[in-house]
């Protein structure tokens, strides 16, 4: 049984590659782009499913390989705007609603913020308020079950999905809601690419995860030593590509070269035992130390004994621990073909990007020069979360302008930690609505 879950894993590990490579991209995007135009009249939810699958594919190939590409994507594109036009295929994703006592509230409550209340005047709305709303599958559920136009009569909705490829029904559907201008938190700039060309209500934001961290949990501890080399903080999951790390110190070949794995364990990753039996195969035991279902403030001190932090997806929504590491004042690593992540926040004081051949190289890079980086002055200059919300702030006040009315109050700081908080404590959104109140009502 044990073999046989190495070479299934092995086997996901093979596919998973093969499935970024262009020579099968294209292909299955350019099938998937024909069987959406077959099934259009017959199918319409399947054909818009198929639509999305096709750009997503290419999002993740890369775009810019080849005319053949670039002009297949083009196509797509124009697709996708038609799709979303009135009375297109994103009429068939219409909000079902839900009666309130099938709500479960403890999830709901999970969904979002409040990060302004509307002004009233006359028992008529005045000034709208601000609703974000977070996770694809969450803020989907939310839509579903919340009556929508009530509440964005009264409140700006921010979403902040919590993966990359935007060209996604769960999100697209939010185009049903014409009239409404909706912010989307886009930090991958091929996603904020893709919500421009769109030109619909679905209003892009240059910010993720990585923009919310906490500076107070994630900062500089004073007289620590850095006995590990390398920090992968990342989810039991092939996804996050641990094989490729472990690969990487086999060549490097140094008994004293150390790395931290830090991970929580979470229902549906199954693949804590075969990433730990490569590690045995490749006789790293004692180079590699393994934490798990730390707090934040844990993490904060694993970080903080660390020289670099590696992240080795090929694809991710935002990932916050990258940018958790820059105000620890740890250095990132990072693909250079990675889709995803604000690949801007990578500088000369932050870290770098890199192609996956160059990785062991990088980590005897980091090992010698960690000290030369400064990221947390960095990540405190340009992604602090009051930063973020100044921005996203001015953008909700240029949307109220736009529609001729008051804007006399700002809204307030939230961070993530790794779920939605008031910044920079809970007072700050004293006297705000709860998720269950609004539903509620």
């Amino acid at each position: 049984m044990f073999l046989i879950r190495r070479f299934v894993y092995a086997l996901r590990i093979w596919w998973f590659d093969l499935l970024f490579h262009p020579l099968v991209g294209w292909p299955a995007s350019l099938l998937c782009f024909a069987l959406s135009n077959v099934l259009r009249h017959w199918r319409p939810a399947w054909s818009l499913s198929l639509l999305c699958r096709s750009h997503c594919i290419l999002l993740r190939i890369g775009q810019s390989r080849g005319p053949f590409n670039v002009g297949l994507n083009r196509l797509i594109e124009r697709s996708l705007k038609r799709a979303i036009a009135p009375a297109e295929l994103v009429e068939s994703l219409a909000a079902r609603q839900t009666c309130v006592e099938r709500i479960d509230l403890t999830a709901s409550q999970m969904a979002g913020l409040v990060l302004k209340t509307p002004r009233y005047e006359g028992g008529r709305v005045v000034e709208r308020g601000a609703l974000l709303l977070k996770n694809t599958e969450r803020l989907d559920s939310f839509r579903r079950c919340a009556k929508m136009l009530p509440i964005l009569e009264r409140y700006n909705l921010i979403l902040e999905p919590s993966w990359s490829a935007y060209a996604n029904r769960k999100l697209l559907s939010f185009c049903i809601f014409r009239q409404h201008p909706i912010i989307v938190l886009a930090p991958c700039q091929a996603d904020y690419r893709f919500l421009v060309v769109l030109n619909s209500n679905l209003r892009p934001f240059p910010a993720g995860a990585g923009d919310w961290v906490d500076p107070r949990i994630f900062r500089p501890l004073g007289g620590r030593e850095k006995p590990f080399d390398a920090v992968m903080v990342a989810r039991w999951t092939l996804l996050k590509r641990h094989h490729v790390l472990l690969r990487a110190l086999q060549r490097i070949g140094d008994p004293s070269f150390r790395v931290a794995f830090v991970a929580p364990n979470i229902p549906g990753d199954t693949d804590r035992e075969p990433i730990l039996a490569v590690m045995r195969k490749l006789h790293l035991g004692r180079q590699v130390t393994v934490f798990e279902d730390l707090e934040p403030a844990a993490v904060n001190e694993v970080l903080n004994q660390s020289k670099v932090n590696v992240l080795l997806s090929r694809q991710e929504g935002s990932n916050r621990s990258l940018f958790e590491g820059f105000f620890a004042g740890v250095p990132g690593l990072a693909l250079e073909n990675h889709v995803g992540i604000p690949l801007t926040h990578f500088t000369p004081q932050t870290g770098r990007l890199i192609a996956e051949h160059d990785l062991a190289d990088a980590l005897l890079y980091f090992r010698a020069h960690w000290s030369r980086f400064a990221p947390r002055a960095w990540a405190l200059g340009n992604i602090a979360p009051h930063l973020t919300t100044q921005k996203l702030n001015f953008v909700l006040q240029k949307l109220a302008e736009e529609r001729r009315e008051p804007w006399t109050r700002d809204i307030v700081c939230k961070c993530n930690c790794p779920e939605l908080r008031y910044y920079p404590d809970d007072s700050a959104g004293r006297g705000l609505s709860t998720m269950a109140d609004l539903l509620a009502q």
